[in-house]
C-alpha cells in the first residue's frame, strides 16, 4: 500500500482573497510526481490562520476541502483521506492580551505554567473548532493522540499543541508541555507505524523538557513533522542508539498572502517496504509551477507502537541471515529447506520424524531441553539460526557458539551474547533479566568442543535462567547411565535427542528449486533446470552425502557455469565432488604438503588397496608408498605429516588397530579412477582398465568405472569401455518382438494396461525417499574385495557388469558430445538402442529355458505364501512372468534414456533410424517423454500402434503412453485427448488420466 503524505506548515491564511486559486491548481498537479496512490494523509504543522480569528479558519477549510476534491476529480482517487493539524504562534487570538517574553521567563523561573495553561488553551478556541471537524484534538487540549486506520496497517499520529506559551516575539526555550502529555505519548498504541506533527521543535521548549521531548518524540516516530521556521528541509536523527526518526521541516506556504516564496513537501510511504519518497516543491514565479529541488527515498526502521522490548541489532540480523558457506544471497531464508528430523529415544530407536519448523518447534517447546545431533556440512548451525528467528518472536533467545562460550563464566558468557545480539544498553539487559524464565531460551552450537565436565556444570548454572534449552553437536553424545534413566523417569532436566537427516528427494527437489529460482535470470526455465538437476543428483546419489552443502554448491556451478555444464551433469559432479575434497585437505596443507600431493599420494595408496585387495591398508605400507613417491620424484614428504593431514580433512580414517580407511568408499573409487587414468595416459597400458571393467559387476569396480568416465578428457578410454560393452555381449541373441521373441512371451495372455493410480506421483515421491533412506540405513556386513576375478564371468554377474556398461555408455554421450567425431557418436547412439535388448535377449533367453521350473516352483507354494483367495493357476503364473518380463525390458530402455537422453543429444538419437525395429521406436518414444518433445511422441505413439505386432509390443507401448499422459512435462489437453481416444477408449478411464494429471499440475504449481 502506498500512503501520500501531503506536509503544508505556515499557510498564514486571513480571508478568501489572499487565496492563490491558481497556485492551489498546481499543488494539486505536483502530486503527480507521486505516482499511484491508495490513501492519502495531509499534513498541517501550523499557522494555519493568520491571527486565530474564526473566519480564517473558514477559509482554511474551504482551502484544504477544494485540494482533496481537486486531487480525487484529478486522478480518480478513491481511498481514505485524513486531515492532521496542529497550533502554531499565529494560530492563537491575541486579541484579549499577550504573555511577553519577560513573562513567560517568570513564569519559568517559578515554574507555574499549569495555572496559565486554561487561559492559553482559550487562545486557540477558533482553531480548535477547525481542528475537530478535522478529528483532531477532541479534548482541546495540550496533545492529541489519533490512529489512522488503512485496513490492516495501522498509523499512530502524535499532535502536540506547541502553540501554548507562544508569543509573536522571540520565545525560543520558554514553551511548556504538561507532563501528563508526554507520558500519553509514551504508551504503546499498537499502531504499525507512529508520525508526530508539531509547529515548534522541541528546541523552543524549557531545558527541562527539551531533551526529555526529543528523546521520546525520536525514539518514538519514524517521521517528524514540523513549522514555525520557514525552512523547508528534511535530516535524519537518531537518539541514545535507537533507529532514527526523519525530520521533515514544511517550509511556508504562504507568507501574508504572498505565494511568490510558496514551499510544501510531498511525501510517499510504501507500507509494506517502509521505503519513504520524499520530496521538496519550490514555487518557480517564472515557470509558473512548482518543480521538484530535492528528492530522494529512504528505507525508514520500522517502529510499531509496541511495548519496549529487546531487539536484535541490524548488524547481528545481517550477519546471522548470511551463510558462511555460500554467498548466493545476503539472507539464506531464501532458500532454507527446513530437513527431516528425527526423534530418538536413549536406545538409539526412532520414535518420531519431523518435516515443517511449525510441528519441530512445537515439540521444542514441549521437550523444553533437546540436543540436535548433526553431523559435517549437515546444515546444522543454518538449521539452528532459523529457529533462533522463530523463536525470536515471541521468546527472549539467546544464541551461543562455542566462541562465546571458551573460557568464560556463565554470567559474563550471557552478558556477551547478549550485547552481540541485542546491544550494550543496560536497560535492555535490565528488561532481558526482568522476562519472565519461561520466555526465555538458549540456543548453544558446537557443545561437543565443550569438556564433559563443564558442560555438564555450564547446563546446571544456566537451568535456573532459561526454560527452554536447544543444543547442537556434530556428535552424538554419550549421554551416561544417569541422562538415560533420568529421560526413562520422565524427569525435568531430561535432554531429549534429535537427529537431522540427509536430504531426499522431497526435500532436495525444493532446495534445488528455491535455488534456481534465485539464480535463473528466465523465470520460465526454474521448472525444466530444476527437474534436471534433480534428476542428475539423484543418480549420482550414492556417491555423495545427501546434505545441503553438496546439493548448494552443485546447483551454484551448474547456474555460474551453465554455457560449460549444460546437460552434462556428470561434469559438474564431478568438479563439486573434487572441490569438496579440495576444500577439506587445504585447511591442512603447508609449505611442504600442498593439495596437489596430497591428491597424488592419495591417488597412489588408493591404487595399492585396489589391486593388492589392501584394506584397511596398514600404516607400515603407507609409510612405503609416501617414501617411492619421494624416490621417484625427488620429494621430501614427510609420511607423519602426510597421514595427520589426511585424517583431520577426513579423507582417511583410523580403524583403531593399526589400518586405515577411505572415510567413505566413495573417496577410495575416486582416488583410484585417479591414478588408473593417469596412468592410462602415461603408458598407453589398459590392463588395469580392462580388469575394472571386467569386474564392473562388483560395486567398488562399478563405482571406479564411473569415476573414470567422469574425469577423463581422453576419448581412448570412451572408446575401450565401448568396445568392451560390445565385446561382452557381442553373441547375445539381441531381442526384438519377430525371431528374437523367447517362446513364453509368444503365448498371448490377456493384460490390461491402465493409467498409474491418482497418487501414483506421491507415490513414486515416497517410494525414492524410502529408497535413499533404506542405502543411507545400510550396513555393510561384506567386505568390498570379497571377489574374485574368476566370479564374475558367472551368468548373473555378467548381467550385472552389461547394465553397468549400459549406464556408463548412456552417460558419455551427453558428457563428451562436444569431443566426441561423429563417427564415435554413431558407435555410442548404436550401441545405446542395441545393448539392452542384447541384455533383455540374453536374460530372456535363459528364462525361457526355466519357465516350467519357475511355474512348478509357484505351484508348489502353500496358499499362505499368496494374499489372493483364489488358487494359483499355471496362466496366472504365466502371465505374472511375461508382465515382470516387460517391465525389465522397459527398465532397461528408461536406464540408457534416463542418462543418454539431454537436449545436446536429442538431435544425434533422434537422427538413428529407430523406425527400422520396434524395440528402438520404443526406445526413442521413452527419449520423446524423456524430453518432452510432445507433439511428435504423439505422432509416433498414434504411428507405432497396429495389432498385427503382437500383444508384447502393444502392452509395452501402452505403459510407456499411460506413463507419459500423467508424467509428461507440457502434454496440453489436445495431445492427451488424442492418445486416449487411441489407446483409453474407455470413458472412466480417461476420466481417470485427466484427473491424475490435473492433480499433478496443482501440485506442480504449490
Amino acid at each position: 500500500m502506498r500512503v501520500l503524505f501531503l506536509h503544508l506548515s505556515d499557510m498564514h491564511i486571513k480571508d478568501r482573497q489572499g487565496l492563490n486559486a491558481f497556485q492551489i491548481e498546481k499543488i494539486v498537479d505536483a502530486i503527480n510526481a507521486a505516482g499511484k496512490i491508495d490513501n492519502m494523509v495531509i499534513v498541517i504543522s501550523g499557522d494555519i490562520a493568520f491571527s486565530g480569528k474564526s473566519s480564517q479558519y473558514g477559509t482554511a477549510y474551504h482551502c484544504i476541502g477544494n485540494i482533496i476534491a481537486k486531487i480525487k476529480k484529478k486522478y480518480g482517487f478513491s481511498g481514505s483521506h485524513y486531515v492532521l493539524c496542529v497550533p502554531g504562534n499565529h494560530d492563537a487570538d491575541y486579541s484579549g492580551g499577550c504573555h511577553t517574553s519577560r513573562d513567560l521567563q517568570d513564569i519559568r523561573k517559578v515554574n507555574s505554567y499549569e495555572r496559565y495553561i486554561s487561559a492559553e488553551l482559550q487562545k486557540q478556541k477558533a482553531f480548535f473548532n477547525f481542528a475537530g471537524a478535522n478529528g483532531c484534538f477532541p479534548s482541546r487540549n495540550a496533545f492529541c493522540q489519533k490512529i489512522i486506520s488503512f485496513s490492516d496497517f495501522r498509523i499512530e499520529a502524535n499532535l502536540i499543541n506547541s502553540g501554548i506559551f507562544s508569543i509573536l516575539e522571540e520565545d525560543k526555550g520558554l514553551h511548556y508541555i504538561p507532563q501528563y502529555c508526554i507520558n500519553e505519548m509514551c504508551a504503546p498504541t499498537g499502531a504499525d507505524f507512529v508520525i508526530t506533527v508539531m509547529h515548534h521543535s522541541p528546541d523552543w521548549y524549557t531545558d527541562t523538557q527539551k531533551n526529555m521531548l526529543e528523546a521520546v518524540i525520536c525514539g518514538k516516530s519514524s517521521i517528524v513533522f514540523y513549522g514555525h521556521e520557514h525552512y523547508i528541509g528534511n535530516k535524519t536523527v537518531s537518539n541514545e542508539g535507537n533507529p532514527f526518526a526523519l525530520i521533515q521541516a514544511g517550509g511556508e506556504l504562504c507568507d501574508n498572502d504572498n505565494w511568490t516564496q510558496s514551499t510544501f513537501h510531498i511525501g510517499v510511504l510504501n507500507t509494506n517496504t517502509f521505503a519513504y519518497f520524499q520530496s521538496k516543491l519550490v514555487w518557480n514565479a517564472k515557470q509558473q509551477q512548482y518543480e521538484q529541488t530535492d528528492k530522494n527515498t529512504v528505507m525508514l526502521p520500522q517502529k510499531p507502537s509496541v511495548e519496549r522490548t529487546i531487539r536484535i541489532l541490524p548488524d547481528y540480523k545481517k550477519k546471522l541471515l548470511e551463510d558462511e558457506k555460500h554467498s548466493i544471497t545476503d539472507n539464506f531464508l531464501d532458500y532454507f529447506v527446513f530437513p527431516r528430523i528425527q526423534a530418538e529415544d536413549v536406545n538409539g530407536t526412532v520414535s518420531k520424524e519431523y518435516t515443517t519448523e511449525e510441528d519441530f518447534v512445537s515439540a521444542i517447546l514441549s521437550k523444553k531441553k533437546v540436543l540436535i545431533n548433526g553431523g559435517y556440512n549437515s546444515g546444522k548451525t543454518i538449521l539452528l539460526k532459523s529457529l533462533f528467528f522463530r523463536l525470536a518472536k515471541d521468546y527472549a533467545v539467546l544464541f551461543c557458539d562455542i566462541a562465546n562460550i571458551r573460557g568464560k563464566k556463565v554470567d559474563r558468557i550471557l552478558r556477551n551474547c547478549f550485547i552481540d545480539i541485542y546491544g550494550e544498553n543496560e536497560s535492555d539487559y535490565l528488561r532481558f533479566t526482568q522476562i519472565p524464565k519461561e520466555q526465555r531460551v538458549i540456543i548453544i552450537d558446537d557443545i561437543d568442543q565443550i569438556k564433559s565436565e563443564s558442560f555438564e556444570s555450564l547446563i546446571e548454572q544456566l537451568n535456573d535462567s532459561f526454560e527452554y534449552f536447544i543444543l547442537a553437536s556434530k556428535q552424538i553424545l554419550d549421554l551416561s547411565l544417569i541422562d538415560r534413566m533420568k529421560v526413562l523417569l520422565k524427569a525435568n532436566d531430561s535432554i531429549f535427542r534429535f537427529k537431522i537427516m540427509p536430504i531426499f528427494s522431497d526435500k532436495r527437489y525444493e532446495l534445488i528449486q528455491k535455488l534456481v529460482n534465485i539464480k535463473a535470470e528466465d523465470k520460465s526455465t526454474v521448472d525444466k533446470i530444476t527437474k534436471l538437476l534433480a534428476d542428475a543428483i539423484s543418480s549420482q546419489r550414492r556417491f555423495i552425502s545427501l546434505d545441503p552443502d553438496f546439493i548448494i554448491k552443485y546447483v551454484e556451478y551448474y547456474c555460474n557455469n551453465l554455457g560449460d555444464a549444460n546437460n552434462s551433469d556428470s561434469g559438474v559432479f564431478s568438479k563439486v565432488f573434487e572441490a569438496n575434497l579440495i576444500n577439506a585437505l587445504s585447511l591442512y596443507q603447508s609449505a611442504r604438503l600442498s593439495v596437489d600431493k596430497l591428491f597424488v599420494l592419495l591417488s597412489k595408496i588408493a591404487y595399492f588397496i585396489h589391486f593388492n585387495k589392501a584394506y584397511p591398508i596398514t600404516e607400515k605400507q603407507i609409510i612405503e608408498i609416501i617414501e617411492t613417491y619421494n624416490s621417484d620424484y625427488g620429494s621430501s614428504v614427510n609420511y607423519v605429516e602426510a597421514i595427520t593431514a589426511m585424517c583431520n580433512a577426513k579423507v582417511l580414517v583410523s580403524d583403531g588397530a593399526g589400518g586405515f580407511r577411505f572415510t567413505n568408499r566413495n573417496y577410495l573409487a575416486y582416488y583410484v579412477a585417479r591414478e588408473v587414468n593417469n596412468q592410462y595416459n602415461t603408458t598407453g597400458d589398459d590392463t588395469d582398465l580392462q580388469t575394472i571393467l571386467k569386474c564392473s559387476c562388483f560395486g567398488i569396480n562399478a563405482d571406479i568405472l564411473l569415476f573414470i568416465s567422469y574425469i577423463t578428457d581422453n576419448i581412448r578410454v570412451l572408446q575401450l569401455i565401448l568396445r568392451m560393452a560390445n565385446e561382452l555381449t557381442l553373441n547375445w541373441p539381441e531381442f526384438d518382438f519377430d525371431e528374437h521373441m523367447p517362446a513364453y512371451l509368444k503365448s498371448e495372455r490377456t493384460h490390461t494396461v491402465l493409467p498409474p493410480a491418482a497418487d501414483a506421483r506421491e507415490k513414486e515421491r515416497e517410494a525414492e525417499i524410502a529408497a535413499e533412506r533404506s542405502a543411507v540405513d545400510k550396513v555393510l556386513t561384506v567386505d568390498i574385495y570379497d571377489y574374485t576375478e574368476d566370479e564374475a564371468d558367472n551368468f548373473v554377474n555378467q548381467i550385472v557388469r552389461a547394465g553397468s556398461l549400459l549406464i556408463v555408455v548412456s552417460k558419455c554421450l551427453p558428457n563428451f558430445e562436444h569431443n566426441m567425431l561423429k563417427r564415435d557418436k554413431d558407435a555410442f547412439v548404436d550401441t545405446i538402442y542395441r545393448l539392452p535388448n542384447r541384455i533383455f535377449g540374453q536374460w530372456a533367453t535363459e528364462t525361457d529355458k526355466n519357465v516350467e521350473e519357475l511355474i512348478q516352483f509357484f505351484k508348489e507354494q502353500t496358499q499362505d505364501y499368496y494374499s489372493r483367495q483364489k488358487v494359483v493357476e499355471d496362466d496366472d503364473i504365466l502371465r505374472a512372468l511375461q508382465w515382470a518380463s516387460i517391465s525389465l525390458l522397459l527398465d532397461l530402455y528408461n536406464l540408457s534414456v534416463f542418462y543418454a537422453a539431454k537436449d545436446n543429444t536429442n538431435q544425434y538419437l533422434s537422427s538413428y533410424n529407430y523406425f527400422d525395429d520396434d524395440t528402438y521406436a520404443l526406445e526413442h518414444l521413452m527419449i520423446l517423454e524423456r524430453v518432452s518433445a510432445n507433439r511428435q511422441f504423439v505422432d509416433d505413439a498414434l504411428k507405432m500402434d497396429a495389432p498385427k505386432k503382437g500383444f508384447v509390443f502393444s502392452i509395452a507401448l501402452r505403459r510407456i503412453v499411460s506413463h507419459a499422459l500423467v508424467f509428461m512435462n507440457g502434454m496440453d489437453f489436445r495431445l492427451s485427448q488424442q492418445l486416449q481416444t487411441k489407446f483409453f477408449p474407455q470413458r472412466d478411464v480417461q476420466k481417470r488420466l485427466m484427473s491424475q494429471r490435473l492433480a499433478n499440475e496443482n501440485k506442480k504449481g504449490e
